[in-house]
């Protein structure tokens, strides 16, 4: 995450509340008699939040406040995409087209039993990743051209890839 913001709406009298405590996962994040009848906005670090459920809760010792339009806005940092060249020669073309020899893309990632998402351009042509397995391999025989060839991967969350190819069986 790059940037975290917190947004509430409390409905209160400004003359007859106190701080409002607001704590997330245990830590108080915020603690002052917010803006009454006006969207409040609170900068968080991305490291105060967990991955999963988190636990956010409000408190008084002063006043009544109805808090509505509780959200928290995360802004994601960009994942790298990753780009590989490669050439198919004469011989190879040649298996695709004549011989009906199917080719693959074939990637294996450090299993480390996380969800991998992301999007895949071969020489421009779209699919999609989603799994969470250690391997992926797709069919891509139609997408491939004799001579110059590459495939993008950009991914919706950071993965590691142990290795990448194309195969032809």
């Amino acid at each position: 995450m790059e940037t975290v913001v917190l947004t509430f709406f409390p409905r209160c009298n400004q003359q007859e509340v106190g701080n409002l405590e607001i704590i997330l996962n245990g830590r108080r994040i915020y603690n002052a008699v917010p803006t009454c009848r006006s969207i409040n906005l609170q900068d968080l670090f991305p490291t105060e939040l967990l991955n999963g459920k988190n636990d956010l809760s409000f408190r008084t010792r002063k006043g009544e406040y109805d808090i509505e339009q509780i959200r928290i806005e995360t802004k994601l940092k960009e994942a790298k995409s990753y780009v590989q060249y490669f050439q198919v020669d004469p011989e190879a073309d040649k298996l695709l087209r004549n011989a009906k020899r199917p080719a693959y893309l074939e990637i294996t990632f450090v299993d480390d039993g996380k969800e991998k998402r992301g999007e895949i351009s071969v020489n421009g042509r779209l699919t999609f990743l989603d799994q969470k397995g250690a391997t992926y391999a797709q069919r891509i025989d139609g997408f491939l051209n004799q001579g110059n060839n590459y495939i993008e991967l950009r991914p919706e969350s950071s993965m590691q890839i142990s290795q990448l190819r194309v195969v032809i069986r």
